[in-house]
Protein backbone atom coordinates (compact mmCIF):
# COMPACT_ATOMS: atom_id res chain seq x y z
CA UNK A 1 0.00 0.00 0.00
CA UNK A 2 1.38 3.48 -1.17
CA UNK A 3 0.85 5.56 1.72
CA UNK A 4 1.17 9.56 1.05
CA UNK A 5 0.65 11.33 3.70
CA UNK A 6 -1.34 15.13 3.16
CA UNK A 7 -1.05 16.58 7.26
CA UNK A 8 2.16 16.54 8.36
CA UNK A 9 4.37 19.26 9.98
CA UNK A 10 8.53 20.35 9.82
CA UNK A 11 9.95 22.49 12.25
CA UNK A 12 9.85 22.95 16.13
CA UNK A 13 6.54 24.00 17.23
CA UNK A 14 5.83 26.64 20.12
CA UNK A 15 4.28 23.42 21.87
CA UNK A 16 6.26 20.52 20.55
CA UNK A 17 4.71 17.09 20.58
CA UNK A 18 5.72 15.19 23.50
CA UNK A 19 6.84 11.90 21.97
CA UNK A 20 7.05 12.94 18.16
CA UNK A 21 9.51 13.54 16.22
CA UNK A 22 11.56 17.31 16.05
CA UNK A 23 13.94 16.71 12.60
CA UNK A 24 13.63 15.89 9.33
CA UNK A 25 15.28 12.51 9.94
CA UNK A 26 12.94 11.23 12.91
CA UNK A 27 10.10 12.52 10.96
CA UNK A 28 11.62 10.06 7.76
CA UNK A 29 12.22 7.59 10.88
CA UNK A 30 8.53 7.50 11.64
CA UNK A 31 7.47 7.62 7.97
CA UNK A 32 9.57 4.15 7.56
CA UNK A 33 8.31 2.51 10.60
CA UNK A 34 4.65 3.18 9.71
CA UNK A 35 5.16 2.16 5.96
CA UNK A 36 4.46 5.61 4.69
CA UNK A 37 6.07 6.81 1.46
CA UNK A 38 5.37 10.77 1.37
CA UNK A 39 4.24 13.21 3.17
CA UNK A 40 2.90 16.59 2.60
CA UNK A 41 4.43 19.26 4.96
CA UNK A 42 3.64 22.09 6.25
CA UNK A 43 6.53 24.34 8.07
CA UNK A 44 5.24 25.43 11.60
CA UNK A 45 6.63 28.70 11.84
CA UNK A 46 3.92 28.48 8.55
CA UNK A 47 1.44 28.58 11.49
CA UNK A 48 2.74 29.69 14.21
CA UNK A 49 5.17 32.57 13.17
CA UNK A 50 4.32 34.37 9.60
CA UNK A 51 4.13 32.40 5.87
CA UNK A 52 6.84 34.27 4.69
CA UNK A 53 9.30 32.79 7.33
CA UNK A 54 7.95 29.57 7.59
CA UNK A 55 7.49 29.08 3.70
CA UNK A 56 11.06 29.58 3.05
CA UNK A 57 12.15 27.21 5.75
CA UNK A 58 9.98 24.41 4.02
CA UNK A 59 11.52 24.88 0.73
CA UNK A 60 14.80 25.25 2.20
CA UNK A 61 14.72 22.07 4.97
CA UNK A 62 12.75 19.46 2.03
CA UNK A 63 15.57 20.71 -0.45
CA UNK A 64 16.83 17.10 -1.47
CA UNK A 65 14.01 15.09 0.32
CA UNK A 66 12.10 13.74 -2.42
CA UNK A 67 9.85 11.93 -0.20
CA UNK A 68 8.67 15.31 1.41
CA UNK A 69 6.62 17.74 -0.70
CA UNK A 70 6.20 21.88 0.76
CA UNK A 71 2.82 23.05 1.27
CA UNK A 72 2.97 26.95 2.12
CA UNK A 73 0.55 28.59 4.25
CA UNK A 74 -1.18 31.54 2.46
CA UNK A 75 -3.24 34.77 3.11
CA UNK A 76 -5.52 37.05 1.21
CA UNK A 77 -3.88 40.05 -0.39
CA UNK A 78 -5.24 42.17 2.40
CA UNK A 79 -2.51 43.63 3.52
CA UNK A 80 1.15 44.87 1.98
CA UNK A 81 2.36 41.26 3.49
CA UNK A 82 0.73 39.21 0.96
CA UNK A 83 1.57 38.80 -2.54
CA UNK A 84 -1.05 39.17 -5.07
CA UNK A 85 -2.79 35.67 -6.36
CA UNK A 86 -0.46 36.02 -9.12
CA UNK A 87 2.86 36.71 -7.72
CA UNK A 88 1.83 33.57 -5.30
CA UNK A 89 0.99 31.17 -8.00
CA UNK A 90 4.38 32.49 -9.55
CA UNK A 91 6.51 31.89 -6.80
CA UNK A 92 4.76 28.65 -6.02
CA UNK A 93 5.28 27.23 -9.37
CA UNK A 94 9.19 28.62 -9.39
CA UNK A 95 8.95 26.51 -5.95
CA UNK A 96 7.17 23.42 -7.41
CA UNK A 97 4.65 23.92 -4.47
CA UNK A 98 0.99 22.07 -5.52
CA UNK A 99 -0.60 22.57 -2.65
CA UNK A 100 -1.47 25.66 -0.27
CA UNK A 101 -3.51 25.75 3.91
CA UNK A 102 -5.40 28.12 4.89
CA UNK A 103 -5.55 29.20 8.43
CA UNK A 104 -8.81 32.06 9.02
CA UNK A 105 -8.73 31.36 12.66
CA UNK A 106 -7.90 33.95 15.33
CA UNK A 107 -5.35 31.34 16.89
CA UNK A 108 -3.82 31.72 13.59
CA UNK A 109 -3.76 34.10 10.59
CA UNK A 110 -7.13 35.75 11.70
CA UNK A 111 -8.99 36.97 8.37
CA UNK A 112 -12.36 36.83 7.82
CA UNK A 113 -12.92 33.59 5.77
CA UNK A 114 -15.90 35.36 3.32
CA UNK A 115 -14.17 38.26 2.86
CA UNK A 116 -13.49 40.27 -0.88
CA UNK A 117 -9.74 39.48 -0.82
CA UNK A 118 -10.53 35.72 0.71
CA UNK A 119 -12.59 34.70 -2.34
CA UNK A 120 -9.73 36.73 -4.26
CA UNK A 121 -7.36 34.10 -3.39
CA UNK A 122 -9.27 31.36 -3.49
CA UNK A 123 -10.35 31.97 -6.65
CA UNK A 124 -7.10 32.50 -7.95
CA UNK A 125 -6.18 28.79 -6.20
CA UNK A 126 -9.33 27.58 -7.98
CA UNK A 127 -8.61 28.57 -11.37
CA UNK A 128 -5.32 26.76 -11.23
CA UNK A 129 -7.08 23.81 -9.19
CA UNK A 130 -4.83 24.21 -6.26
CA UNK A 131 -5.83 22.38 -3.15
CA UNK A 132 -6.71 23.68 -0.15
CA UNK A 133 -5.68 22.59 3.57
CA UNK A 134 -7.83 23.76 6.33
CA UNK A 135 -8.25 22.59 9.54
CA UNK A 136 -12.14 22.11 10.63
CA UNK A 137 -12.06 23.63 13.84
CA UNK A 138 -10.35 27.11 12.35
CA UNK A 139 -13.88 27.69 10.34
CA UNK A 140 -17.96 27.19 11.33
CA UNK A 141 -19.91 24.37 9.35
CA UNK A 142 -21.83 27.20 7.70
CA UNK A 143 -18.46 29.10 6.82
CA UNK A 144 -17.22 25.94 5.19
CA UNK A 145 -20.18 24.69 2.87
CA UNK A 146 -20.37 28.68 2.10
CA UNK A 147 -16.56 28.36 0.73
CA UNK A 148 -17.09 25.15 -1.34
CA UNK A 149 -20.11 26.43 -2.61
CA UNK A 150 -18.70 29.57 -3.68
CA UNK A 151 -15.09 27.78 -5.40
CA UNK A 152 -17.36 24.39 -6.60
CA UNK A 153 -13.61 23.72 -8.55
CA UNK A 154 -11.54 24.05 -5.57
CA UNK A 155 -10.59 21.04 -3.86
CA UNK A 156 -10.83 22.22 0.11
CA UNK A 157 -9.39 19.00 2.20
CA UNK A 158 -10.50 19.58 5.74
CA UNK A 159 -8.20 18.42 8.32
CA UNK A 160 -8.95 16.93 11.71
CA UNK A 161 -12.50 16.19 11.31
CA UNK A 162 -13.37 13.52 14.28
CA UNK A 163 -16.00 11.46 15.03
CA UNK A 164 -18.29 13.54 16.82
CA UNK A 165 -18.02 16.14 13.29
CA UNK A 166 -19.96 13.47 11.69
CA UNK A 167 -23.38 15.10 11.96
CA UNK A 168 -22.18 18.38 10.98
CA UNK A 169 -19.89 17.02 8.67
CA UNK A 170 -22.34 14.81 6.53
CA UNK A 171 -24.87 17.74 5.29
CA UNK A 172 -21.81 19.52 3.91
CA UNK A 173 -20.37 16.52 1.86
CA UNK A 174 -23.89 16.32 0.61
CA UNK A 175 -24.47 19.55 -0.57
CA UNK A 176 -21.15 20.02 -1.94
CA UNK A 177 -18.54 18.06 -4.57
CA UNK A 178 -15.38 19.54 -3.51
CA UNK A 179 -14.65 18.93 -0.03
CA UNK A 180 -12.62 16.40 0.74
CA UNK A 181 -11.82 14.55 4.66
CA UNK A 182 -8.35 13.70 6.03
CA UNK A 183 -8.60 10.67 8.46
CA UNK A 184 -6.19 11.26 10.94
CA UNK A 185 -9.02 12.19 13.41
CA UNK A 186 -11.53 10.03 11.44
CA UNK A 187 -11.86 7.28 13.80
CA UNK A 188 -15.43 5.97 13.61
CA UNK A 189 -16.41 2.32 13.83
CA UNK A 190 -16.96 1.41 10.27
CA UNK A 191 -16.54 5.11 9.04
CA UNK A 192 -14.56 4.66 6.27
CA UNK A 193 -16.86 2.32 5.13
CA UNK A 194 -20.29 4.32 5.49
CA UNK A 195 -18.29 7.05 4.21
CA UNK A 196 -17.16 5.45 1.15
CA UNK A 197 -20.42 4.32 0.50
CA UNK A 198 -22.32 7.34 0.70
CA UNK A 199 -20.17 9.80 -0.40
CA UNK A 200 -17.44 8.06 -2.86
CA UNK A 201 -13.77 6.94 -2.25
CA UNK A 202 -12.95 10.03 -3.93
CA UNK A 203 -13.78 12.03 -0.86
CA UNK A 204 -11.18 10.61 1.72
CA UNK A 205 -7.54 11.36 1.97
CA UNK A 206 -5.05 9.45 4.44
CA UNK A 207 -3.42 11.73 6.70
CA UNK A 208 -1.24 11.41 10.52
CA UNK A 209 -1.23 14.99 11.59
CA UNK A 210 2.94 14.27 12.44
CA UNK A 211 4.24 15.22 14.92
CA UNK A 212 1.48 15.67 17.32
CA UNK A 213 0.12 12.02 16.58
CA UNK A 214 1.05 8.48 16.26
CA UNK A 215 0.66 7.56 12.56
CA UNK A 216 0.14 4.26 13.32
CA UNK A 217 -3.92 4.50 14.23
CA UNK A 218 -4.56 6.32 10.80
CA UNK A 219 -2.54 3.47 8.99
CA UNK A 220 -4.65 0.73 10.60
CA UNK A 221 -8.15 2.93 10.01
CA UNK A 222 -7.19 2.09 5.97
CA UNK A 223 -5.60 -1.07 6.36
CA UNK A 224 -8.70 -2.55 8.01
CA UNK A 225 -11.52 -0.93 6.89
CA UNK A 226 -14.06 -2.70 5.68
CA UNK A 227 -13.92 -1.47 1.90
CA UNK A 228 -11.86 -3.07 -1.40
CA UNK A 229 -8.23 -3.07 -1.37
CA UNK A 230 -8.87 -0.72 -4.74
CA UNK A 231 -10.74 1.90 -2.28
CA UNK A 232 -7.89 1.66 0.11
CA UNK A 233 -5.60 2.75 -2.37
CA UNK A 234 -7.05 5.61 -3.23
CA UNK A 235 -7.75 6.80 0.21
CA UNK A 236 -3.89 5.75 1.45
CA UNK A 237 -2.40 8.01 -1.37
CA UNK A 238 -4.00 7.25 -4.60
CA UNK A 239 -6.85 10.57 -3.99
CA UNK A 240 -4.10 12.77 -3.16
CA UNK A 241 -1.43 12.34 -5.68
CA UNK A 242 -4.53 12.72 -8.19
CA UNK A 243 -5.16 16.20 -6.61
CA UNK A 244 -1.64 17.07 -7.08
CA UNK A 245 -0.91 15.95 -10.09
CA UNK A 246 -4.16 18.00 -11.43
CA UNK A 247 -2.57 21.49 -9.73
CA UNK A 248 -1.42 23.65 -12.33
CA UNK A 249 0.38 26.83 -10.16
Amino acid sequence: MNFFDVNCMIGRAATPARHGPRTIEGLLAAMDHAGIGRALVCHSLSLEAHPSVGNAAAIRETAGQGRLLPCWAVLPPTTPEAPSPADLLRAMAEAGVRAVRICPSAGRHQFPLNSAHAHQLLAALEERRVPVLLDSAEASWEQIEATAKAHPRLPLILLGVGYRSIRALYPVLEATENVLVEISLYQICGGLREGVERFGARRFLFGTNLPRFEPGCAVASVLYADISDETKALIAGGNLHALLQEAKP
